[in-house]
């Protein structure tokens, strides 16, 4: 970057770099679609819901499973699941800083993991393109890549995080004996319920018609060949979302109230757009960083050092993984944000995957390369020779 090249490359190209990143128009998309459903009170009323509705013996399971899915609303559950879990902790007789403690467990360590695709899947695809582009030109990673993941996710950490709760952490933490019993729970009313009601039948609704244009063998929602898994539905998955966040949203927002008028709606999400701030210098960060990194061909650079190096300890396939999950787990100490993580880390894992994929290349050519016949030495000849002659 130090040359004329370069700086020419930093003064004509920084404002391209930063309005082409893909994960930008992505991300401000869906939480368009998310901050509607959001402001309209919909996400902190179905976590309440699903927290107060849950049977006694289920509850620590319901309040794990509400911080996890509640990464929809981003760090708002941070705020809304561990105090509501201390407080029916506390109304169940049991201690108020193990609802806490597991509320705020599930919140951090499954935020991100859902049933469906949130903003952040989108943000942190975008940015494993763009990393994986600077290796293979051709690569896209779509925010479904990762959805088999973070689905089986959400029922492993529910269950994890629950027994963890109730077998190790309270326990130890002995009979609470504090005065009170706490504040009252504000309980979901019966407006609120008529929301989520006809918000889930507005889910149920946009399901059947969204399957129904798919079923035609040329619907246009399938690909050139009648594929469904390779056409245009799934190219523009964040554009259904947002449609669906919307729909849920809007009559949601108009069963309870909150959306009064055709004003509020944009108004709403301009609110949402609001909490986006902090993502978009995140955004311009991360776009300079990869572009500068693809200009200057390190990635190559890395790999192929990269390779010589695992080649070196002869470190490939779960080796390598298991080495890449450790770097995480460490950084995670240092850098709290996953985005920040992420846009730093995904460079690096590209280049940990090739790496590893030359040095498995190098080694299988070694092993398939034919092994040199052993030929007699011309000393041992005669001598067979001489003996037999004897």
């Amino acid at each position: 970057m130090i040359s004329t090249e370069g700086l020419q490359f930093v003064l004509t190209d920084t404002v391209t770099n930063f309005v082409e990143f893909p994960v930008f128009g992505l991300v401000v998309v869906l939480l368009l679609g998310i901050g509607l459903a959001q402001k309209t009170g919909l996400i902190e009323t179905l976590m309440r819901k699903v927290i107060i509705a849950s049977p006694r013996s289920l509850v620590t399971y319901a309040i794990v499973f509400a911080g996890i899915i509640g990464s929809w609303a981003s760090d708002a559950a941070t705020v809304i699941v561990p105090p509501l879990a201390g407080l029916i902790f506390l109304k169940l007789g049991r201690h108020p800083l193990a609802g806490v403690a597991v509320g705020f467990a599930s919140v951090s360590a499954g935020f991100n993991a859902n049933l469906l695709i949130a903003a952040t899947d989108v943000l942190l695809s975008g940015i494993s393109t763009s990393a994986a582009q600077t290796v293979e030109p051709n690569a896209v990673v779509s925010p479904l890549d990762n959805l088999y993941f973070i689905n089986a996710s959400v029922f492993m950490l529910t269950i994890v995080g629950a027994l963890v709760c109730e077998k190790i952490v309270e326990p130890r933490l002995g009979e609470y004996r504090g005065a009170g019993s706490g504040g009252d729970i504000e309980e979901v009313s019966a407006t609120e319920n008529r929301g989520l009601r006809n918000s889930l039948i507005a889910t149920i609704l946009f399901v059947v018609v969204l399957v129904a244009s798919i079923l035609p063998a040329n619907s246009p929602l399938r690909g050139e060949d009648g594929a469904i898994f390779d056409g245009p539905l799934l190219s523009g998955i964040v554009v259904v979302l947002f449609a669906l966040f919307v729909v849920v949203g809007l009559v949601y927002g108009i069963t309870v109230g909150t959306i009064a008028s055709a004003a509020d709606v944009p108004r709403l999400m301009a609110e949402a757009v609001v909490d986006l701030s902090g993502l978009i210098v995140l955004f311009f960060a991360a776009s300079q960083f990869i572009a500068y990194i693809e200009f200057t061909n390190m990635s190559t650079w890395l790999a192929v050092v990269g390779a010589d190096f695992l080649q070196s300890l002869e470190l490939t396939g779960l080796i390598v993984i298991l080495a890449f999950i450790f770097l995480a787990a460490t950084l995670n100490l240092l850098i709290t944000g996953g985005t920040s993580q992420w846009a730093i880390m995904a460079p690096t894992s590209s280049l940990f995957s090739c790496s590893s994929i030359t040095t498995r290349r190098t080694r299988s050519s070694r092993s398939a390369s034919p092994t040199p016949r052993r030929t007699s030495s011309p000393r041992s000849t005669s001598s067979s020779r001489w003996s037999s002659s004897s």
